[in-house]
């Protein structure tokens, strides 16, 4: 019994582990950078005709 508590215990630290990690490394709570900033300000509602 002591054995299933030790290994619960440990699997709980390795996945608490895990999510600090990716909410420290800024991956998990926010959404990446835009590579073109500039766009984010104009709607996309251009038609482009030739």
């Amino acid at each position: 019994m002591l054995w299933i508590s030790l290994t619960l215990l440990t699997a709980a630290g390795w996945i608490t582990w895990l999510v600090r990690v990716v909410r420290d490394d800024g991956l998990g709570h926010r959404e990446p950078p835009r590579s073109h900033p500039h766009e984010a300000e104009v709607p996309a509602t251009h038609v482009f005709s030739r």
